[in-house]
C-alpha cells in the first residue's frame, strides 16, 4: 500500500490494519457484507482524516490582531538590571542594537519583539512609547510608534 500524502505513520498504520481485517472479513461473507465493510472502512477512513484537520486547527497559532499599546523599548539583553560599567542605560542599549541585538517592547511585564525600520525604532530605544501594529505571537510588526503626550 503507498502512503499517501498528508498522513502520518499512524494513520497509515490504522488505515493498513483497518483494510487487512476488512479483506480478511470479505473473504467469508457475501458481496453485500462486502459492500458494507468497504463503506465502513471509507467512513472511518474519512473519520480520522477529519480528526486530524481539527486536532492541526487546535495548535494553529492565534491569528494575527491589531494593537495599541504603551510602554518601553529597549533592546532584548538590556531587560537585566545591572549597570555596565562606562555605559549610561541608553547607551548599552544603543550599543548592543548597533550590535545586532533585538528592539524589544516592554508592557505590563511583558516583552514582545518588534519588526520594522530598525532605524525608525532605534530613535525611541529606552523611551516610553505607543506602539500600533499588527500582534503576532510575541512579535508586532510596528505600523506606528510614538512618544506619549507630556503630561502638565
Amino acid at each position: 500500500m503507498r502512503p499517501l500524502p498528508g498522513l502520518d505513520q499512524y494513520e497509515r498504520l490504522v488505515m493498513r490494519w483497518t483494510s487487512r481485517s476488512i479483506q480478511a472479513y470479505t473473504r467469508c461473507h457475501s458481496e453485500e457484507t462486502m459492500k458494507k465493510a468497504l463503506a465502513l472502512q471509507f467512513v472511518f477512513a474519512n473519520v480520522l482524516v477529519l480528526s486530524s484537520l481539527v486536532a492541526v486547527g487546535t495548535f494553529a497559532q492565534p491569528p494575527v490582531s491589531d494593537v495599541t499599546l504603551k510602554g518601553s523599548v529597549t533592546c532584548a539583553r538590556c531587560l537585566d538590571l545591572t549597570q555596565h560599567k562606562g555605559f549610561t542605560p541608553w547607551s548599552w542599549a544603543m550599543y548592543k542594537v548597533s550590535q545586532g541585538d533585538e528592539i524589544v517592547f516592554v508592557t505590563s511585564g511583558k516583552m514582545y519583539r518588534l519588526q520594522g525600520d530598525r532605524r525608525e525604532l532605534s530613535k525611541y530605544v529606552e523611551d516610553k512609547v505607543i506602539v500600533s501594529g499588527h500582534l503576532d505571537g510575541n512579535t508586532i510588526q510596528v505600523t506606528n510608534i510614538t512618544r506619549p503626550p507630556k503630561e502638565k
